[in-house]
């Protein structure tokens, strides 16, 4: 365990490269470096919060104040499905120091699992940006009870476990079939593309939500029909037993 997590803490500082935050003459963390990381953080959160809180305003006039909570897991699960599949081949299946790790006097699952643990640890702090606004602003437009607030983080904790597998799956398999192609940045180029394309789409929907909200509401609704697993979560959270144990199995 030990190892584990000198092994885990080494990931971490190295895929970072936290070193660099540190004065070359004190070797402490620069106090600009904390201010621009916090500054990312917060420019996160309230970017999050001012879009699901315009959502969650228009569902609030139409009666359907809930749906936020589904919109937003859903939106989760999307985030960590795509920070798998874009690193998770890379970092679990390829990473540049494996050769260097292996020569380590640790068992190769030891090193395996502080990659796992990395890649969950990622995909937790990425979810985080998304699932903590969402339940507040469930909260802020909809009763809750002990219940709710008692699965919200254990619901959190087993939300991406299943969503990573499919990703590292998927991650695998594309980089598998990209391993002899000659542009092997081409899945990041793509993934970068395939996020600010959504991030624009966004932008362009929040301007339509004035002009027709029950328009986007229905599109809301169809979408998240599509997609079970925002409800899947959302009825989780609220109690019932049965999706529940659906979800965690």
């Amino acid at each position: 365990m030990n190892k584990l997590r000198i092994l885990l803490k080494a990931n971490i500082i190295n895929t970072l490269s936290l070193n660099k935050l540190r004065k070359k003459s004190t070797g402490k963390i620069s106090p600009l470096a904390i201010l621009l990381v916090l500054t990312v953080v917060l420019f996160a959160f309230g970017f999050a919060f001012m879009y699901l809180f315009l959502f969650g305003s228009m569902f609030a006039d139409q009666g359907l104040a809930a749906l936020i909570l589904p919109l937003g897991l859903t939106a989760g699960s999307i985030v960590t499905l795509l920070t798998t599949i874009s690193t998770a081949n890379g970092y679990l299946f390829r990473s540049r120091d494996f050769e260097l790790l292996m020569a380590l006097p640790v068992k190769p699952r030891t090193v395996f699992a502080s990659k796992l643990f990395y890649l969950l640890i990622t995909n937790y702090v990425t979810l985080l940006f998304v699932y903590f606004p969402t339940v507040v602003v469930y909260a802020v437009y909809n009763r809750t009870d002990w219940v709710f607030w008692t699965l919200s983080l254990p619901v959190f904790l087993l939300f991406p476990l299943g969503l990573i597998t499919v990703g590292s799956l998927i991650s695998y398999l594309i980089g598998f079939l990209t391993s002899r192609f000659r542009y092997r940045n081409l899945l990041s180029i793509i993934f970068t593309i395939a996020v600010f394309v959504v991030v624009m789409f966004i932008n362009f929907r929040s301007g339509m939500i004035e002009e027709n909200p029950g328009k986007f509401t229905q599109d809301v609704l169809s979408f998240l029909d599509k997609i079970k697993i925002g409800n899947l979560v959302f009825k989780s959270l609220l109690g019932d037993w049965q999706n529940l144990l659906l979800f965690i199995g």
